[in-house]
């Protein structure tokens, strides 16, 4: 995966970066991270992409203070570990057999916080449809749960 993404390290910034990171005053100010937690224009200044991403916000605004500004390199590093992240996911789940619903709750939460609610919500289903199936009602309630706030595509409970 590294030698995949080794040459992107310095790219620049672009697309929804502008938005998002660069004149994003919300996340300059690691102060304003408990903000994130409750309001969904911290996000973005577009208000069409205001969404409620807590958990991204929370890591840009980790960067762009730990590169000591907008730095393209900071903010790939901490992208590119979330990438591993959610394949060291996939693969317990893997080993696992799919038959974990715990695993794939973390799998769940990685897909929506990364805005992937399409498979967040069929992932989350095949889970909840597990924890079920394996008689386990505390997983499957949680599931039932998240859910609902990926229906709305939220990424974490308010």
């Amino acid at each position: 995966m590294l030698a995949a993404y080794s040459n992107h390290f310095h790219n620049g910034f672009h697309f929804d970066d502008g938005h998002t990171i660069v004149n994003n005053a919300a996340i300059r100010y690691p102060g304003n991270i408990p903000r994130f937690f409750g309001d969904a224009t911290t996000f973005s200044i577009l208000p069409s992409n205001q969404s409620y991403r807590p958990l991204v916000s929370t890591l840009l605004a980790i960067a762009y203070w730990s590169g000591g500004g907008p730095d393209p390199f900071a903010f790939h590093i901490l992208v590119f570990g979330i990438f591993v992240a959610l394949d060291l996911a996939r693969r317990a789940d893997q080993l696992a057999a799919g038959k974990d619903p715990v695993f794939l709750r973390t799998i769940v939460a990685a897909y929506a916080e990364n805005g992937r609610f399409e498979e967040a919500m069929a992932t989350a289903e095949r889970a909840q449809q597990l924890a079920v199936a394996l008689g386990n009602s505390t997983p499957a309630e949680n599931l039932r749960e998240d859910l609902s706030f990926y229906e709305r595509r939220h990424a974490l409970h308010p």
